[in-house]
């Protein structure tokens, strides 16, 4: 049993014999592996006045169950009005699954996450 929505890729065309419309799906997939499949990036945006000492650490343990997926980390951290932004790669690629989105939102100092499509 599923926990979670499915979402129908379908083809609509017109139904000769009804005389309405024919629905037929082609494709089923989670929101995890629409994520996967398209999406761009997985954005973080860090505020270094509000993190703790710890939070390198606490970052790679939220990002280690989820490495060797195709989407890079984009990491903008902000100080003191300044920002920048860093686009990790290998090995730094992530799975974006909800599981991690919602871990990082706890992390001290983490102002923004956010799955990019563009």
């Amino acid at each position: 049993m599923l926990d979670e929505p499915l979402f129908a890729e379908v083809k609509v065309s017109p139904d000769d014999y009804s005389g309405g419309l024919r629905v037929v799906a082609e494709r089923f997939a989670t929101l995890a592996q629409l994520r996967e499949e398209r999406a761009r990036a997985v954005a973080l945006t860090v505020v270094l006045e509000r993190t703790t000492p710890g939070f390198i650490d606490e970052l790679e343990s939220a990002l280690r169950p989820h490495l060797g997926g195709r989407l890079p980390l984009a990491l903008t951290l902000r100080l003191d009005g300044t920002e920048g932004t860093l686009r990790c790669s290998s090995p730094w690629t992530l799975h974006p699954q909800e599981t991690l989105l919602a871990t990082l939102r706890t992390l001290p100092g983490v102002e923004r996450v956010e799955v990019r499509y563009e």
